[in-house]
């Protein structure tokens, strides 16, 4: 992996992934995190600038047991145009079950957490 392509953050060095929102190019960092369950909850930082700015949750908590600490609900509500951009970068593995909250429906995913991190540099 091209060293553009690495972001140091907390000690630890991530992946950058260069994705297609809707006002243009971001460069996000995704990183792990947990609900107060315990299950996953996925962060993304876009570091485009000079400073990782919080740009989204990409993963909601809807009590389900089906939740653990590689399974979680895909933001569709907020975040749904990374989600081909995601897979396609094999970060995230649909599964065929979907659960909703309110007027949403949320796709739960298989997230590949080794996909977070480098393993160069």
């Amino acid at each position: 992996m091209a060293k553009e392509n690495i972001y140091h953050l907390g000690g630890k060095a991530y992946r950058v992934y260069p994705l297609k929102a809707p006002w243009g190019q971001v460069r996000l960092v995704l990183k792990e995190e947990n609900y107060m369950d315990g299950s996953l909850a996925v962060m993304a930082f876009d570091v485009a600038g000079k400073i990782p700015e919080e740009f989204a949750v990409l993963t909601v908590n809807l009590c389900n047991p089906l939740q653990d600490e590689t399974k979680a609900f895909f933001d569709f509500n907020n975040c749904g145009y990374l989600f081909s951009q995601l897979c396609k970068a094999e970060v995230i593995k649909p599964l065929p079950v979907s659960a909703c909250s309110g007027f949403c429906t949320y796709q739960l995913c298989e997230w590949d957490k080794t996909k977070f991190v480098s393993d160069g540099i």
